[in-house]
C-alpha cells in the first residue's frame, strides 16, 4: 500500500492505494499522455515563431485547446481510478487544481505508484526548482 497525499485535491485525508498491475498500467498510460501534451505544446510554441496565416494559427490554437480538454478529462479519470475517488471528490479536485497544479499532482501520483518515496519526490522537486533558478543557467541563455 502506498500513502498518497490528497491535500492538493481539497481532500483532508490521505488515500492508501494498493499498487496493482492495473494501477501501474494506468500510471504509464497517463505519463504517455503528459509527454504527448508536452510535445504538442512545444510544437505550438515553434509555430508561433514562424510566419503562419491567421487561419493556421487559429486552427492550431483550437487543436491545442481540445488536447488540453482531453488531457484534463483523462487526468481526472486517472486520478479517480487510481485513488478510488467518488464523483463528489473528483468534482472537488477539478475545482481546486489549476492546470499546472494538475500536471504536477499527476506526476506526484505516478511517481508514488511507481515506487518513489515522498522524500525522493521532494528532493527531485527541489533540484528541479534549483535548476530553473540557477543564475549560471540564466547567464548562458
Amino acid at each position: 500500500m502506498v500513502k498518497i497525499n490528497t491535500k492538493k485535491l481539497g481532500l483532508k485525508k490521505p488515500v492508501f492505494v494498493k499498487v496493482t498491475v492495473k494501477k501501474i498500467k494506468l500510471a504509464d498510460m497517463m505519463m504517455n499522455k503528459l509527454l504527448k501534451l508536452g510535445i504538442e505544446q512545444d510544437r505550438t510554441e515553434l509555430l508561433k515563431e514562424r510566419d503562419i496565416s491567421n487561419e493556421d494559427f487559429v486552427n492550431n490554437a483550437i487543436k491545442m485547446n481540445n488536447m488540453e480538454i482531453e488531457f484534463a478529462d483523462s487526468a481526472f479519470d486517472f486520478l479517480q481510478k487510481a485513488l478510488n475517488l467518488s464523483n463528489k471528490e473528483r468534482d472537488l479536485a477539478e475545482d481546486n487544481l489549476t492546470f499546472e497544479e494538475l500536471g504536477n499532482y499527476i506526476n506526484y501520483v505516478i511517481m508514488r505508484i511507481k515506487g518513489q518515496s515522498e522524500e525522493d519526490i521532494k528532493a527531485m522537486m527541489n533540484s528541479e526548482i534549483k535548476k530553473d533558478k540557477d543564475p549560471k543557467k540564466e547567464l548562458d541563455a
